[in-house]
Order: C-alpha cells, then sequence, then structure tokens
C-alpha cells in the first residue's frame, strides 16, 4: 500500500482530491502558498513551491498526527528531548544536518524511539545544486548519522531544506537511497519566532494525518514552551508517530500499557497498580493508563476504596456526584471520614472532576492509612504556613513521598497537581510492602 501523498501545489486553498492513477496516491491543494524570499532570482518559483504532505494510512480512534522538528542537532535540542521524555507515547521525527552540537544527541534521539530523517549535510538549496552534488550532500549526512549512533540506522526518507525540491532532486534522492520525500501541511512558522500563542494556535487545529515542521534550530524561546504547553494539554488527544520510512530508533521495551513502556520511570509502580486490581486503565478497553493525565478526586476515590476495600455506603453524602462513574467510592471514602468535601463549611459537594492537588492528596492519604508521626515536621521548604503542611509532613515521615525536586528532595510542590504516574508510585509505596 502506498504511504506516501503526492501534493499538488496551487495558489488557492483547497481540499483533498482523489487522484486517478494507479497506486491511488492522494493529491492535496496547498492551502498556505509559500514564497521563499531568500531563493535566488535567477530561479523560476516554481523550483521552490512547497509541495505539502500529509499521511494517508493512518489508525486508532484518536487523530494520528506527525511532529517533526529540522535542522538539528543544536545545543538546545537535548531540551527538546527532555520535554519529550515526559510523554513516552510520544514520538516525533527529526530532520537533521551535519552537525552534533552536544555529543550523544543523535544516540538519544536514537534511544527515545524517535525518527531520523535527512535534511542534507549543509542545509543548501538541492535545486541549485548539480546531480552530483545533491547526491553527495544526502550521503555525507547518512555517513554522519551513522558514525554517530552505535545501531544500525536505515534513513529511508529526507526533507529537502527550504521545502525546496523537485522532480529532478527526488530522483537523485532515491538514487541515494532515500525514495520518500516528506514535507508537511501545517507550518505554525516558529522560525520567525510569531509567539508561544501563535505556534499553540497552529497546533491545535490538527486533523488526521497531519506532518507538522518545527525547528529545534529555533528552540527554546518560543518553539520548545508552545511544545511544552501543547503535550501538557494534548498529549491523549492524538496518536503521535513518527513518519514512514524515516528510521526508526530503537523500539520501546514492553510495558504493562500501550503508554507505558517498561522504561517509564513508573512502570513498575503502574504494572504493580494493574496486577492488584487498583486501575483498569484510563480507556474503555483497559490499554493505555495515561500516566501524565492528572488525577481528579473521583479516580483518587476510586483508587483508595479499591486499596482498603472500603463497604458501600447507603448514603448519599454530596449533592455533585450523582450518576458520577465514582459516586459509590466517593460515598464510600465519606463513610470511613476520609473525605469532608470540597466546600467548608457546608461540605455538601465533592467537585469529582477536579485535579487532586500534591496537598490535598497528602491528607487525603494520611486520612486514610492512620499516619500520625510527622517526624518533628518541616520536612520541606516550601509548604510553611499551607493547610496541608502536618499531613505532608506525616507522608513524608511514612516514606510514602520523596518531594517533587530529585536529588534534592526538599520540595513538595503541595499545589501541583498529580498525575496517575505518581499517584501509581505513592501507592505503590504506601501499600506494596
Amino acid at each position: 500500500m502506498c504511504l506516501v501523498a503526492l501534493m499538488l501545489i496551487t495558489s488557492v486553498g483547497g481540499v483533498p482530491a482523489r487522484a486517478h492513477d494507479d497506486d491511488a496516491k492522494v493529491v492535496y491543494q496547498v492551502e498556505d502558498h509559500a514564497r521563499f524570499e531568500d531563493a535566488p532570482e535567477h530561479f523560476q518559483l516554481s523550483e521552490y513551491e512547497l509541495l505539502s504532505r500529509r499521511v494517508t494510512e493512518t489508525f486508532g480512534s484518536k487523530p494520528n498526527i506527525f511532529l517533526s522538528f529540522d535542522d538539528g542537532s543544536t545545543t538546545v535540542t537535548t531540551q527538546l528531548l527532555d520535554i519529550l521524555d515526559r510523554h513516552p507515547h510520544v514520538k516525533v521525527t527529526f530532520f537533521v544536518n551535519c552537525k552534533e552540537a552536544v555529543v550523544g544527541t543523535f544516540q538519544r534521539i536514537f534511544d527515545g524511539g524517535h525518527a531520523i530523517g535527512n535534511h542534507s549535510c549543509n542545509h543548501l538549496y538541492l535545486t541549485t545544486l548539480s546531480s552530483s552534488e545533491r547526491r553527495r550532500q544526502l550521503k555525507n549526512l547518512e555517513s554522519f548519522i551513522h558514525a554517530r549512533i552505535r545501531e544500525p540506522v536505515s534513513l529511508g526518507c529526507f526533507r529537502p531544506p527550504f521545502g525546496a525540491t523537485s522532480n529532478a532532486v527526488r530522483a537523485d534522492a532515491k538514487a541515494a537511497g532515500f525514495p520518500t520525500e516528506w514535507l508537511w501541511s501545517v507550518d505554525p512558522k516558529d522560525w520567525q519566532k510569531p509567539g508561544v500563542d501563535k505556534i499553540l494556535a497552529a497546533l491545535k487545529g490538527m486533523r488526521d494525518g497531519d506532518v507538522i515542521v518545527l525547528h529545534d534550530s529555533v528552540g527554546k524561546t518560543q518553539t520548545f514552551e508552545a511544545v511544552r504547553l501543547f503535550l501538557a494539554q494534548h498529549h491523549n488527544d492524538y496518536i503521535f508517530r513518527t513518519l514512514p520510512d524515516c528510521g526508526l530508533g530503537k523500539p520501546p521495551i514492553p510495558g504493562p500499557y500501550d503508554d507505558v513502556f517498561g522504561d517509564h520511570r513508573f512502570a513498575n509502580d503502574i504494572e504493580w497498580l494493574r496486577d492488584t486490581g487498583l486501575t483498569r486503565g484510563c480507556n474503555p478497553d483497559g490499554t493505555r493508563f495515561c500516566p501524565e493525565d492528572y488525577v481528579t478526586r473521583g479516580e483518587m476515590a476510586a483508587f483508595v476504596t479499591r486499596a482498603l476495600k472500603l463497604p458501600a455506603s447507603s448514603k448519599d453524602w454530596f449533592r455533585d456526584v450523582n450518576g458520577s462513574i465514582f459516586e459509590s467510592a466517593i460515598n464510600a471514602i465519606a463513610d470511613a471520614g476520609i473525605t469532608r468535601g470540597c466546600n467548608p463549611p457546608a461540605n455538601d459537594r465533592f467537585c469529582p472532576n477536579d485535579f487532586v492537588t500534591r496537598g490535598q492528596m497528602a491528607a487525603l492519604l494520611v486520612r486514610a492509612l492512620g499516619y500520625t508521626d510527622n517526624g518533628g515536621g518541616d520536612l520541606f521548604v516550601d509548604d510553611n504556613g499551607n493547610t496541608f503542611e502536618i499531613d505532608i509532613d506525616k507522608l513524608g515521615t511514612a516514606g510514602v513521598t520523596r518531594g517533587c525536586n530529585p536529588p534534592v528532595n526538599d520540595r513538595f510542590c503541595p499545589n501541583e497537581f498529580v498525575t496517575r504516574g505518581q499517584m501509581a508510585a505513592i501507592l505503590h509505596r504506601a501499600l506494596g510492602g
């Protein structure tokens, strides 16, 4: 089956149209006609027309999107990898040049399971080069990568710098061993530094099959912050895939869920939570855990009720939980005196869909597990005067929490929300022995 979508340039926006050739490639009209201001004047514009690409074969119930980053690696690429590491199920494609500002960056990209594509060695307009020079640019990049990654990797795909392509460029790339050209369908123009909000707005408009071009070369000031915010808000709204035919990184180590690989920092804790029956996953078929999602008060009630095997309550404690899937668990922890509601002093509401802060979690677990020793108090430097300070010290003394800033761990971050992965670790320490 053909994965490559041939894109047809026009000066007018439009919608996808089905081609009539034998391999049923999809032809798209470009929505944003691109002109390259820095293109040599003696070349026709057609040599620099931007061919936009979308992936036509996708799977799953969520939109498949393909984040890609050009022009690395740079001194700040490792900061982008730090962001991606927080979302193990998010995989992206890096189109790189012959530069590695921080030794080991390409190996880290590979080890993270991301893909690597050929962006030419020196980031030149391939349309201005001779056939032999074009091939040399692509082959030199391949040699550069192979010298920096321990495992064999076949790049397979390329992206011409500036999107400057032609039939001749594609023919030479194929002859050099790079048959698949990937460009893009979404361009936030982050290289212009338009501001975080504008980059985010472009990302939030993505559709199934979209290929997004960003740049780790302009990196940390706007692009990385936009990526960080986007993934924090939407990492479970899409399936993030690497581009077909590009050089795949190391395959992930199997883990307890599709989105929790074996090398995830909370993999063992999440596996324990699953095996003890304290979680059923975060989707109907139980294949995903959503470790970076925040825990709601309703979910917290369910975790505690299952962990302590609390009996069902015959009382309706709160007026805002009727019909909630967590209603029974919420009433059970209220019966046990573990929760007091969310609207003191009335406390006739539970706010089941609100996220749980680390301070609230400490108070709830201290009540649930009966911890009394606070270790003399003042275990952390950032909770003085906090409503939950005493509970936080008791939880820390019991060894259930280790703080929020390893390896120092002298802060607790009481007002930050708790993720499902963190909750797994905390329950494992508290109940796993």
